[in-house]
């Protein structure tokens, strides 16, 4: 704006200039033009026209040149914020209606990473990864077995409240889901939501495995399903609290003691080695809290990073 400024004023006083000198100058050159000879003045015509020529052939090309390079050091330099807002952010709103073999989502680990980094400096995407599917096998593991003791310390209450009353349902009519053969070959993580107290975590499966519906009792699949391996694709989801900050043991994510804070040695314990204090749930912990098996015509939240 203020540029803007500096150069309409500098055309208004080019202007006034120019109309106050106008009449002298016109007196001037009228008096010389009628004094000159018809070959002075062809002559000065040309002149004219050839000065003209060599301003317009000298000039235009400087023009365009520093025009280029203003445009190119404007493209070097950009400000990252102000590139990431001029991108068009999708809206999620929109579905994605795709056959199931391109539904994919979008990959934001580096993103992800980054933004739980700020509060929680031990945070690793990859370490993340390997430990959540972990727990998705030990979950669909633990569904074939018909026990989720195993997923205690591993799921919100919630969701083993669900799980425990679908199992239920099938045991009563003397069925169950088995799942053998769990390959994940691609995971990563594609979604963080964070509001004042908790942050959920979405990550991405892709895999194979043998899922059919079989008897309680003899484990035989049921007339009619598959038991060849067949591609999965999954979104699990992780909460816990904003506040929590990532303990590793050996290398690997570690479950901790509500009240003492320790790292629990394995998640069948049912006291902590080192207060005594029962084992829970907490959402000090990252708690598995939903589990959506990936559909056509799926509504995909691909904004990354969303901070309620």
């Amino acid at each position: 704006m203020k540029k803007l400024s500096i150069l309409v004023t500098a055309v208004l006083t080019v202007i006034t200039v120019v109309c106050l000198a106008a009449p002298s100058v016109n007196a001037y050159v009228t008096t010389r033009y009628n004094n000159l000879t018809p070959e002075q003045r062809s002559m000065g015509l040309k002149i004219l026209i050839v000065f003209f020529v060599a301003a317009l052939v000298i000039i235009a090309p400087m023009i365009i040149f520093l025009t280029i390079k203003k445009h190119r050091n404007r493209e070097k330099h950009i400000d990252p914020i102000k590139l990431q807002k001029l991108q068009k952010q999708p809206d999620p709103r929109e579905m994605i209606s795709l056959p199931m073999s391109d539904l994919v989502p979008r990959n934001y680990s580096e993103i992800i990473g980054a933004q739980i980094r700020q509060h929680d400096p031990d945070f690793s995407s990859v370490k993340f990864c390997d430990w959540s599917k972990n727990v998705f096998i030990r979950l669909l593991t633990s569904l074939s077995e018909n026990n989720l003791w195993e997923m205690r310390l591993l799921a919100t209450d919630q969701l083993q409240e669900i799980l425990g009353t679908e199992l239920g349902n099938m045991l009563s009519q003397g069925n169950v889901n088995v799942f053998q053969n769990i390959t994940i070959s691609r995971s990563y993580l594609h979604l963080l939501r964070q509001n004042s107290r908790y942050e959920y975590l979405t990550v991405y499966f892709y895999g194979t495995m043998q899922s059919y519906m079989a008897n309680s009792t003899t484990r035989e699949p049921l007339p009619k399903y598959c038991t060849d391996n067949q591609p999965f694709k999954y979104l699990v989801t992780f909460s816990r609290s904003i506040m929590a900050s990532t303990v590793y043991v050996d290398g690997i994510q570690a479950v901790c003691c509500s009240s003492c804070g320790a790292p629990t040695e394995k998640p069948s314990d049912v006291r902590c080695r080192y207060c005594g204090s029962p084992l829970t749930a907490n959402d000090n912990n990252w708690l598995l809290s939903e589990l959506k098996m990936m559909k056509d015509n799926q509504p995909l939240d691909d904004r990354g990073t969303v901070i309620e």
